[in-house]
């Protein structure tokens, strides 16, 4: 896993848009973004927004020739790995179609109003994703 910078937006942008993920509120200042590389070539990344000891897990996605091959369970798992080392407890997310993977991960459905506020009032949350999706919850560590 490789942690992506301004490089690497056009590729980023391309995957998110191909796997029919929103581009909208991308910013580098608010999103950290990883992923895995093969050559120069973007496969598979992911977005963490961080707001405390909370986090917002965003934009999953893996390029449609490489999956099936475990790059999106790799991903999850290793920007989980970096999130708890970083003091993150709490990861949230919103799905419309990934309900099942992540779950497989351990993900669990919750309702939206026990969301923490400051995740409630990101961009994806308030205004991008709607009311249908899938609202998700991983606690981190056992504390």
């Amino acid at each position: 896993m490789t942690k992506l910078d301004q490089t690497h937006l056009n590729q980023v942008y391309t995957l998110l848009r191909a796997s029919n993920l929103m581009t909208e509120d991308i910013d580098l200042s608010i999103h950290q973004l990883f992923g895995e590389l093969q050559g120069e070539n973007l496969i598979a990344m992911a977005a963490l927004e961080v707001y405390g000891t909370n986090a917002l897990l965003r934009s999953v996605a893996v390029d449609t020739n490489h999956k099936n091959a475990g790059y999106g369970k790799s991903m999850v798992i290793d920007v989980e790995a970096d999130a708890l080392q970083n003091g993150i407890s709490n990861i949230y997310l919103l799905t419309e179609t990934a309900g099942n993977f992540f779950n497989k991960l351990g993900y669990e459905q919750i309702d939206r109003s026990s969301v923490p506020k400051e995740i409630l009032k990101t961009t994806q949350f308030a205004e991008l994703c709607p009311q249908s999706a899938v609202c998700m919850t991983k606690k981190l560590n056992d504390e």
